[in-house]
């Protein structure tokens, strides 16, 4: 957050706010940030549900509905609304001055900060979770088995995306986003059949990713 700080600093207008923390972590959580167009209309629903209810909890609410009947759920803008909310005072210029900047320009620039960075991050997490694999090479066959067998929980001989997920969470201790994981099905998948079997298991886990 300090980048938006200084942002404030040289230009004139604000670009932070407390919520945008949370807004941070959904941007850099993924591979890359969501589409921004569910956060600009997500920022649209909340300044006009806000303005509109004048309770926090009514605001909040009917946020919910705005994200269902749009399809664009985006949960900080929630805060939005209930500040929209608790503002009676503010001006309708005012409120539009304050969807503009601080939200809207300081989600701009969180967004292009992990869209400019999501090729590097996802390099260091690849290169993370290689290094992890490579700490599975000291458990022996049977002891692989059991991970595998214990989340191959359809049944199927095969690990999908969301199974290998838990398994490694289970052997490394590490929560992988689900779209990282159905990258790394892709990378070890040696047959191309979309699921790892357990040969291909235990065989990144011998050899690590390449």
């Amino acid at each position: 957050m300090r980048s938006l700080t200084a942002l404030e600093a040289r230009f004139p207008g604000k670009f932070f706010l407390p919520p945008m923390l949370s807004s941070t972590v959904i941007f850099f959580s993924g591979y890359r940030p969501p589409r921004p167009t569910g956060v600009v209309v997500s920022a649209v629903g909340a300044a006009l549900v806000g303005t509109a209810t004048g309770s926090t909890s009514m605001s909040v609410a009917i946020q919910l509905l705005w994200f269902k009947a749009t399809a664009c759920f985006y949960a900080p803008a929630a805060v939005l609304a209930g500040q929209m909310a608790v503002a009676p005072w503010f001006s309708a210029a005012a409120r539009k001055n304050y969807v503009m900047s601080p939200w809207l320009s300081g989600h701009a620039v969180i967004w292009a900060a992990a869209a400019a960075t999501a090729e590097l991050r996802a390099r260091c997490r690849y290169a993370l979770t290689r290094r992890e694999f490579q700490s599975l090479s000291a458990l022996d066959d049977s002891e692989l088995r059991a991970i595998f067998d214990k989340y191959d929980t359809s049944g199927d001989g095969f690990l999908d995306a969301l199974e290998l997920r838990l398994a490694l969470r289970a052997a490394m201790g590490t929560d992988r986003p689900l779209g990282e994981c159905r990258k790394l099905v892709a990378a070890i998948d040696a047959d191309g059949n979309g699921v790892v079997e357990f040969d291909e298991f235990q065989g990144v886990c011998r050899s690590g990713l390449h």
